[in-house]
């Protein structure tokens, strides 16, 4: 008695021999033991063709960040202030809030020659902005108005310049930032 007769007459061909002569649990674990061969084989090229951009990519990673040698911060200098014109001109940088925020804001601002100074930050929340005149106070910019005070100091290091401003609000928030020059 031939039990794929009826199978070979409706055109599906010849069973598969491997399976045919399993019957039961036998043919269970025959379909099991090909599947298992399968994933192992597409395991295999998985993990050749992840090595084979992971492996290349950590190399150069490993080997720029060794050429560049340790990065030293920059030691600054205090460079007192004594008029505007040291000063005057665009400045930009990342202020953080204290207590910390989830995230820290974009401020840029302008001085003028006569002390005269615009800010503005890029919030998550929107555009805060504000301006004032500035004051020379030993070596230090000074500013005060209704919504607190900041103090400036001038600082370079290796020929560049930066601005550290720490501000305070009537609320008790505290600011800081280290401004460069825009560009």
């Amino acid at each position: 008695c031939d039990q794929y007769a009826g199978r070979r007459a409706a055109g599906h061909g010849e069973p598969d021999d491997s399976l045919a002569i399993a019957p039961g649990a036998e043919r269970l674990n025959a379909v099991h033991g090909i599947l298992m061969s399968v994933e192992v084989h597409l395991m295999q090229r998985a993990a050749r063709f992840a090595l084979s951009w992971l492996l290349p990519l950590a190399f150069g990673i490993v080997t720029a960040c060794t050429s560049l040698g340790p990065s030293e911060s920059p030691t600054w200098t205090v460079v007192p202030v004594t008029d505007f014109t040291a000063v005057a001109g665009k400045w930009e940088g990342l202020m953080t809030r204290h207590p910390r925020p989830r995230t820290d804001d974009w401020v840029r601002v302008t001085i003028q020659e006569d002390g005269a100074y615009e800010f503005t930050s890029y919030r998550m929340i929107g555009v805060f902005s504000g301006k004032g005149t500035l004051r020379v106070t030993d070596g230090r910019l000074t500013a005060q108005s209704e919504r607190g005070t900041a103090t400036c100091t001038l600082h370079t290091a290796n020929g560049k310049r930066m601005l550290r401003a720490v501000g305070v609000t009537k609320d008790g928030l505290e600011y800081s930032a280290d401004l460069t020059p825009a560009r």
